[in-house]
């Protein structure tokens, strides 16, 4: 970075990278060819006398240092292994169930009287995708579901305890899964891992898992795209199966809710006040229909209202309503306005860029729906790789506007779409990665072993790699 504090383009063409281990001696030292991106690569070769321990990287070049590391363990064969397992994969929820947990030796006797700690974890269970049509070339990792926010993705422990094997090795862990809540339109995956301790006090891990349903037919319902002006039809795709994704026919209400925020003032232990988005949730239309025996149908949706609006599909099963969460749409008005700013608790002071679809082939236009913490603002609108493909001004007196972008076929496997105005003073900005795979280059990669099982042998010599590592701090974003 300059004295500014702003990223800058690096003149050196080689780095100077250095591995110490855990006692300080220095085993590797070489001057590495930096790539056009900024990017270098190297490898070391450690003996099986290797010291054990923290190693330091430490990557030199003119303007500044860069430090990593990585661990170098003892690899010691493991003598027993630990089998835990669940009498199913999908368990009705408020059901009692039992973990089985044992363990045995490899020479065949069981690891009697072992100590058994094990820990009990539930985390969302995503359903989508059974019975749709995958698109393995689309880019699923962008998310725009808040109600994630309301929700951890990591495990939330709702167990944890110890036991010990009998003689035969084994170890039977009862749990009653919790009852399902109607407000709640999750399921759950649990799962249990156990850390086995036998008489050498040698430990070793397993685990199992299973999924603790709230009825039988999974419903998923999402939209053709994601983005529509007021008064635009939107072609809503249903698809009902079970829970190993076979399709079955069902009687689907569909609820189209809009979804807004607002803030409410917190105050922190210190005294801090810090605003607190609130999810408030109302319907503006539903609609009841059916699927076939292939578990598909369509519904023509004519959006009525502006803003955010989630898909509800709810299945009726023995009187009880079992409701998914499905798609999304973003719905503006032809004036462009925008009803409700505040639209996510962490962005409502910038930028919002929604595309209208997951993916685009070239040839293609993406509309991406801009919103803006502003009104009359006058946007700069480019496409960015490495560099500037395009720029162009677009003015909008409302708070969104809906931008077209041609897809080039230079754009795969990605191109960056950068909007950015200043008012007042302030400066707003944001980018969106519009995903364009290369389908025509796309190779289909099978790794097959030559055996299905393999005696422990002697340990192979252990090898490091340091694999394009990157001076990031040294160059611009992109």
């Amino acid at each position: 970075m300059d004295e500014r504090g702003n990223y800058k383009s690096i003149n050196e063409s080689t780095v100077n990278v250095a591995i110490e281990d855990s006692n300080n001696a220095r085993l590797f030292a070489k001057e590495l060819p930096l790539s056009a991106r900024g990017t270098f690569n190297g490898e070391m070769e450690l003996s099986e006398e290797a010291a054990l321990g923290n190693y330091r990287i430490v990557v030199e070049m003119d303007g500044g240092t860069s430090r990593g590391s990585f661990e170098v363990a003892e690899y010691k064969k493991p003598e027993y292994k630990v089998k835990v397992s669940a009498p199913k994969k999908y368990i009705n929820a408020g059901e009692k169930m039992q973990f089985s947990v044992s363990a045995r030796y490899f020479f065949g006797s069981p690891v009697a009287n072992a100590e058994v700690k094990y820990y009990i974890y539930r985390s969302r269970y995503y359903a989508w995708g059974y019975g749709e049509e995958a698109d393995e070339t689309s880019d699923e990792t962008e998310s725009d579901d808040d109600y994630s926010d309301h929700y951890g993705y990591g495990n939330d422990t709702v167990q944890e305890s110890e036991g010990k094997f009998n003689a035969d090795g084994q170890l039977n862990v009862e749990f009653r899964i919790p009852e399902a809540d109607e407000n709640d339109p999750w399921d759950y995956s649990y799962r249990l891992d156990a850390q086995v301790t036998d008489s050498s006090r040698r430990t070793l891990n397993g685990g199992a898992s299973f999924v603790a349903t709230r009825g039988n037919t999974v419903a998923h319902a999402s939209p053709e795209r994601y983005v529509y002006s007021k008064g635009d039809v939107a072609k809503i795709r249903v698809k009902t199966t079970d829970y190993e994704g076979r399709p079955v026919a069902a009687r689907i209400l569909l609820r189209f809710i809009q979804r807004s925020w607002t803030a409410v003032e917190k105050k922190s232990e210190s005294g801090y006040s810090y605003p607190e988005y609130e999810m408030h949730e109302r319907e503006v239309s539903s609609a009841d229909l059916e699927t076939d025996s292939q578990g598909a149908a369509t519904y023509n949706y004519t959006t009525s209202e502006a803003g955010n609006l989630s898909i509800k599909a709810i299945v009726n099963e023995g009187g009880r309503q079992i409701a998914s969460v499905g798609g999304y749409l973003w719905v503006t008005d032809r004036q462009h306005l925008w009803s409700d700013s505040a639209y996510h608790h962490t962005d409502h002071g910038s930028i919002k860029l929604v595309p209208d679809k997951k993916s685009y082939r070239p040839g293609e236009i993406a509309h991406v729906l801009a919103i803006l913490p502003t009104d009359n603002a006058h946007l700069l609108v480019s496409t960015e790789l490495s560099t500037v493909l395009s720029a162009r001004q677009v003015s909008t007196p409302g708070r969104s506007i809906i931008l077209d972008v041609p897809i080039e076929a230079s754009y795969a496997p990605n191109v960056f779409l950068n909007v950015t105005y200043v008012k007042d003073g302030d400066m707003y900005t944001n980018d969106q990665r519009l995903v364009v795979p290369a389908r025509d280059k796309m190779l289909n990669l099978e790794i097959i072993s030559h055996k299905q099982e393999y005696n422990h042998a002697k340990p192979l010599p252990i090898r490091s790699s340091l694999v394009a590592l990157t001076a990031r701090q040294f160059l611009a974003p992109r």
